[in-house]
């Protein structure tokens, strides 16, 4: 059988998941893009999940970022904190917190970037299923319950949660975040936006109004097959900072691109091109909203962003084009340092 390129196989993929929504109201009498009741449904759940944060000069927003997830409402389920060569540690922010749950902290001594960090939370990952997040992330105390919940009872499934961004002066108890903050929810074009899909794909074109991406995609089910609305394509959707998926599906896929992908932007795009192009679905995951903490620009300007994700574009759709899309992550190494409670300490 002849070999085929990634967006090939993208545009062999639907992404019409009425099959998984169909089991999933089977088996739990709910919606799965939308669950009514939680509490119709507790159970024991056998899926563990393993919650990835990717760091950074965290210690302002991460011990509340703990705090939270001491709170949630199922308990089996381990963090990994990996610390992409923070100048100062992070792990007395760590062992202050005095977790409950199972922490690996894993220090990378030299500053290696989104995706490697990201992949080395994976490759470490003891549990079925991932949930990929960041430091500035706070959710509710039943994130991490809907998003398992929803794996144990579908299959070829990638879950995106949605953010509403907030100041931490702000951020109050009893305050829930809402999807429709989202831009994928509703975003006006801008003119210095670039076309995030592939250029020949079939697409209605970037337009001067206002996308509402999930009721024009009909929850993202008609935006498969190579399709495009606007300037985004299905990838484009996958942001790293509250996405679900099965630890072997994320695995097989080559997880993040760690080669030609520098500074901000696409690495979520090409990890979501990947899962796709291996048969998964994109599934919105509409009550695990959560709150993003503004934050200076990593990149330090909107000018440098936008120069990075040019140069990023560019191997992005470069990966679309190639045979040998599934490249796996470099190995990793890593060295046990101590262990306090539940805490592990290790340097990569």
């Amino acid at each position: 059988m002849a070999k085929r390129t990634l967006f090939e196989f993208i545009q062999a993929q639907s992404n019409d998941y009425s099959r998984e929504e169909n089991r999933f109201l089977g088996a739990t009498g709910l919606s799965l893009t939308l669950l009514d009741d939680l509490n119709a449904v507790k159970a024991s759940l056998s899926v563990e999940t393993s919650v990835i944060i990717s760091a950074y000069e965290g210690h302002r927003t991460l011990p509340l970022m703990l705090q939270r997830l001491g709170q949630q409402s199922i308990k089996n389920f381990e963090v990994i904190i990996v610390d992409d060569g923070s100048p100062h540690t992070m792990f007395p922010v760590v062992e202050a917190a005095e977790p409950t749950f199972p922490v690996k902290y894993v220090r990378e001594v030299v500053n290696e970037g989104r995706s490697f960090t990201r992949n080395t939370g994976m490759l470490m990952a003891d549990g079925t299923n991932l949930i990929f997040t960041d430091q500035d992330i706070i959710f509710d105390n039943e994130f991490v319950e809907r998003l398992a919940l929803k794996q144990a009872h579908t299959s070829d499934s990638v879950f995106l949660g949605f953010k509403e961004d907030i100041e931490l002066d702000d951020l109050q108890p009893g305050l829930t975040a809402n999807y429709r903050s989202d831009w994928r929810n509703s975003i006006v074009a801008q003119s210095d936006f670039l076309m995030l899909g592939r250029p020949g794909s079939q697409a209605l074109g970037p337009q001067d109004r206002t996308y509402r991406i999930l009721d024009e995609t009909d929850n993202l089910k008609t935006l498969g097959n190579g399709s495009v609305i606007g300037f985004w394509d299905l990838s484009a959707t996958v942001i790293s900072h509250g996405v679900s998926v099965g630890r072997d599906a994320a695995v097989m896929s080559g997880g993040f691109p760690e080669v030609g992908f520098d500074g901000w932007g696409a690495q979520d795009i090409a990890f979501g091109a990947r899962l796709i192009g291996q048969g998964n679905f994109i599934i919105p995951s509409l009550d695990t909203a959560y709150f993003h903490i503004n934050h200076e620009r990593y990149s330090g300007s909107r000018k440098k962003e936008m120069e990075e994700l040019i140069r990023n574009m560019a191997s992005y759709r470069a990966l679309l084009d190639s045979m040998e899309f599934r490249k796996k992550p470099a190995k990793r190494s890593p060295k046990k340092i101590k262990t306090i409670g539940s805490v592990e300490y290790y340097e990569v």
